[in-house]
């Protein structure tokens, strides 16, 4: 697979050095919406069809057996990010997504006309915008008004962390403007995915 790295290392003086991804696999800028893929897959779902029937359909394009994807896949041949731009690229674990949240500042606001949500460093005041991709299950795209993003980190074995930042009321989150990690999420659904690295 050729690796083509688009998102610029975003420093925002977080304690672990981790380094955030200007914008989404699949984007260009800070506010494409960029691709949607289920959890551990590499590849977007042809049709956007994001169902169990069509989960790791394509066996062929991963390196081993997918029922032994692991509980952790960050760096591996089932992490679309470490797969897609190479070096030490990769999806955010549960633990450097939690260390986003209690490090920024959150904001709702708007990039180019995009809605989303911008993470400011109380560390050193550096950011990084992420818009509001929502996430696709079947072939429907719900929750425009939330931003979905996978962790790398699965929960149990029926389970998988997503990070996600609600901006108006949702039944995931408890209040609106609520930035946490929620775990009941299908791992089969289309989601962004925002890379890091150190």
């Amino acid at each position: 697979m050729e690796h083509v790295t688009i998102g610029v290392a975003i420093d925002l003086g977080l304690p672990s050095g981790t380094k955030w991804a200007s914008c989404n696999v699949g984007a260009t800028k800070p506010e494409e919406l960029g691709g949607y893929y289920a959890w551990g897959e590499i590849e977007e779902q042809e049709m956007k069809w994001y169902h169990w029937s069509s989960y790791f359909a394509d066996m062929l394009a991963y390196p081993e057996d997918p029922e032994d994807v692991g509980m952790e896949i960050s760096g591996t041949g089932y992490d679309v990010a470490h797969m897609k731009w190479g070096g030490d690229w990769r999806m955010p674990t549960r633990a450097q997504c939690q260390e986003l949240i209690d490090n920024c500042t959150t904001e709702q606001t708007t990039l180019n006309g995009v809605n989303g949500v911008r993470f400011t460093s109380n560390i050193n005041g550096n950011s990084i915008f992420l818009p509001a991709a929502g996430c696709y299950h079947h072939r429907w795209q719900a929750r425009r008004s939330s931003i979905c993003y996978w962790a790398s980190t699965r929960f149990s074995a029926g389970d998988e962390w997503r990070f996600a930042f609600c901006m108006n009321n949702s039944p995931f989150l408890k209040k609106t403007n609520e930035v946490r990690m929620t775990r009941r999420f299908y791992r089969y659904r289309g989601m962004s995915v925002r890379p890091v690295t150190k």
